[in-house]
């Protein structure tokens, strides 16, 4: 975080000292004036990293494991809900201003994100570090949509973030509700204080009082995970859709541009 917040404050004064003021869509219209295009990319680079290292999203998402799996329940919920939202409106009004190297930041972000997400949580024990994990690969989904420029991937990163967002927000309160106290589960007392082993949550099921409370709280990954036919598939869905099409679309061009490229190349002067 003070990494985060120091990358955040240079870039943003540097900007602010080469423009005069630190509206983002001013500075962008008075850089292509000034004509420093590299010193505007430098600067935009910075603010941008220190966002990802916000939102924990790959490849700047290695304090976000330890950090969840230390910091209190509580603080836990709040750091995996709160400020992502925030975050999000910044990060898009930044994907606006289409600019060719932020494009290539953000994609690659998305992709080694939504990598780093499923992999990463792959062999996790700990619910806090899976919950990382897991809040990685959900950013990488998102920004992937930001970029896309248009109304329906908007939209759809919007609507994504509000059912990731209630999701969380109600498996943290089931949570609270249902483990920060001293239970006794079979023959074994547990004091859930934080987020703990995955394994000690099958206990919940042991006991046939607890048995809707095991099936609410299964419901709510498999909605995070975007399993049909909850809520979290049809997120999932518009989100992977956009994604994809902006991933096509950006090749495309690249491929279009050498294209013509090497064609002016052969045309003889």
């Amino acid at each position: 975080s003070g990494l985060a917040s120091s990358l955040l404050l240079f870039g943003t004064s540097m900007r602010y000292g080469e423009t005069g003021t630190t509206n983002l869509a001013l500075c962008l219209e008075l850089n292509e004036r000034l004509g420093t295009p590299w010193l505007a990319s430098s600067l935009w680079i910075l603010i941008v990293t220190a966002l990802l290292i916000k939102i924990a999203a790959s490849p700047n998402h290695m304090w976000a494991p330890d950090l969840y799996e230390g910091a209190p329940l509580v603080v836990t919920a709040f750091l995996a809900i709160v400020p992502k939202i925030a975050l999000f409106k910044i990060i898009g009004v930044i994907c606006s201003f289409n600019l060719p190297v932020l494009y290539l930041v953000f994609l690659s972000s998305s992709i080694l994100s939504v990598a780093t997400g499923a992999i990463g949580a792959f062999n996790q024990k700990n619910l806090a570090r899976w919950l990382a994990y897991g809040s990685t690969g959900h950013m990488g989904f998102v920004i992937g949509c930001l970029i896309s420029h248009d109304l329906a991937g908007i939209a759809a990163s919007v609507i994504y973030m509000i059912v990731y967002k209630l999701i969380s927000t109600l498996m943290f309160a089931w949570i609270l509700a249902h483990l920060l106290r001293i239970s006794v589960v079979g023959s074994k007392t547990i004091l859930c204080v934080s987020l703990s082993n995955i394994h000690d949550f099958g206990q919940i099921s042991m006991s046939h009082a607890n048995l809707p409370a095991a099936l609410a709280f299964s419901s709510g990954w498999l909605a995070l995970a975007g399993m049909p036919p909850w809520s979290g598939f049809v997120a999932k869905m518009a989100v992977s859709k956009r994604w994809f099409t902006v991933s096509k679309r950006w090749f495309t061009d690249r491929e279009m541009g050498s294209n013509h490229h090497s064609h002016r190349e052969k045309v003889p002067s």
